[in-house]
């Protein structure tokens, strides 16, 4: 065996390179391990997407769903109504997975991958969804009521 002896300048040299090269290309390796892909290949970011949950999916929200399955970039994660008779075909409509079903608003809101709430139920509902959604610090999305004098005011928040 013929070894080369180690002096410190040598040793110090090669393990700062070890340690650079490890320390430079690890965030690379680990960061996207377990992340979806998009269809390019490149790693989904948790702001490409805007997970959404729509309340109330009977007429306006067969509407909404089709809105938010054309607008790039959202993704319906949830699907929420006191009717469970509807679920089965809402959610043939939704494209890109199936989305999750509830029946109440407070698991929804307890769901912590829910970016957006959009409420297509009607007016007289609407303050009584909103509090909650602001209060659990969502992000709302709430037509504007056509007819309804009793919803005139604004909402409460």
């Amino acid at each position: 065996m013929n070894k080369k002896p180690c002096d410190r300048r040598s040793f110090l040299a090669t393990t700062a390179s070890a340690v650079g090269t490890t320390l430079f290309a690890a965030p690379a390796v680990f960061a996207s391990e377990g992340r979806p892909k998009d269809e390019h290949g490149r790693t989904v970011g948790p702001n490409d997407e805007i997970r959404t949950a729509i309340l109330g999916i009977r007429n306006q929200g067969r509407n909404h769903i089709k809105y938010h399955q054309a607008t790039p970039n959202i993704r319906i994660a949830m699907l929420c109504d006191p009717d469970e008779g509807l679920f089965a075909d809402r959610v043939k409509l939704v494209g890109g997975g199936k989305p999750k079903t509830e029946t109440d608003l407070r698991r929804v809101l307890d769901d912590k991958n829910i970016d957006c709430v959009a409420i297509t139920m009607p007016n007289y509902w609407h303050a009584l969804a909103t509090l909650p959604i602001v209060w659990a610090a969502r992000s709302i999305s709430i037509p504007r009521p056509r007819h309804s004098r009793a919803t005139r005011r604004p909402t409460p928040c």
